[in-house]
């Protein structure tokens, strides 16, 4: 009887042990940019990633957030200390002077979406006077992007 147990124990936490793992094992994607469309009509989706080390803020490269390094991932929520790189736009974007501040990212609000597990909100904060920005992914007609939420 006491083996019967003891073999019911372990094969019940062999199980759980492994289902747990597959549910940490699979990956929650994102994406290398929250200025671009994430899907519309004509184009290619984006690609999503597991652990961006750059999120592109505007799509014209003059502010993105660089050397993420994540923490947390496969979790309901991911973070990630990185670093602001912004023109100053002195005398036009292209040419202005990059100003660097510390960055914290938070990935939340893990949904299914065409197929895969993705993070759907983005939460930047920067120190002032930069602040914090609140993106989640949504859906106008066709289009996918993130907006403010």
């Amino acid at each position: 009887m006491k083996r019967l147990v003891l073999a019911t124990t372990l094969t019940l936490a062999l199980t759980l042990s492994a289902a747990a793992y597959a549910r940490r094992a699979r990956p929650i994607y994102f994406w290398g940019s929250v200025a671009a469309a994430i899907r519309a009509p004509g184009q290619q989706p984006a690609p999503e990633m597991v652990r961006p080390s750059l999120i592109f803020m505007f799509a014209d490269g003059s502010w993105d957030i660089e050397h993420l390094r994540w923490s947390g991932r496969g979790s309901r929520m991911a973070h990630a200390t990185g670093t602001s790189s912004a023109s100053d736009g002195i005398p036009n974007e292209a040419e202005g002077k990059r100003v660097k501040k510390p960055a914290q990212v938070t990935l939340s609000d893990p949904v299914l979406f065409a197929g895969h597990e993705v993070y759907r909100c983005f939460t930047l904060t920067i120190s002032p006077p930069a602040g914090s920005q609140h993106l989640c992914l949504g859906r106008e007609g066709a289009y996918w992007y993130f907006t403010p939420s």
